[in-house]
């Protein structure tokens, strides 16, 4: 294998941030590499690369909920299993959709995902859990621009507030 070989089936893709229901983890304008999963499984607080099934177009959220997870927003926050996550990367997270109250059963062999933006971000809460099937890849990196470049980090330590 050459070394042009080797650099084709590297498990990466590159994505630009077009929204900002990622904000302030990522802005409009960013562009991240995310790591390929093949079939892999996801940890909360990991942030990926999901693929819209009506428009095949790429959106990033965080994963909230995990399968066979009940996800509800209650009391300004939300809460996986009867226990209030800790959420110190979104941007209002008292906000939720008037139309929806309860909460969502996350089916096996999905997740459910949310902006770190929540004002500004169209995720589960509106079209429901995505399939892990949908999901191409965590974000890894951010390479542009040039001044916040680095490793994305996932929120996957000290997940409860209780």
């Amino acid at each position: 294998m050459g070394p042009l070989q080797a650099l084709i089936t590297l498990p990466l893709a590159r994505f630009k941030v077009a929204g900002a229901s990622m904000e302030p983890a990522l802005a409009p304008g960013d562009h991240v590499i995310a790591l390929r999963l093949g079939g892999r499984p996801l940890q909360r607080g990991a942030i990926v690369v999901a693929v819209d099934p009506t428009t095949a177009a790429y959106t990033l959220k965080r994963i909230i909920g995990l399968p066979g997870e009940r996800v509800e927003l209650s009391e300004g926050g939300v809460f996986i299993n009867g226990r209030r996550l800790n959420e110190p990367y979104a941007t209002r997270p008292d906000i939720a959709p008037a139309e929806r109250g309860g909460g969502w059963r996350t089916p096996d062999g999905h997740y459910f995902l949310m902006g770190d933006n929540r004002p500004a971000s169209v995720d589960s809460r509106q079209e429901g859990p995505v399939a892990a099937a949908r999901v191409a890849g965590r974000v890894w990196l951010r390479y542009f621009p040039w001044r916040t470049r680095g490793r994305v980090h996932s929120a996957e330590s000290a997940p409860w507030l209780d």
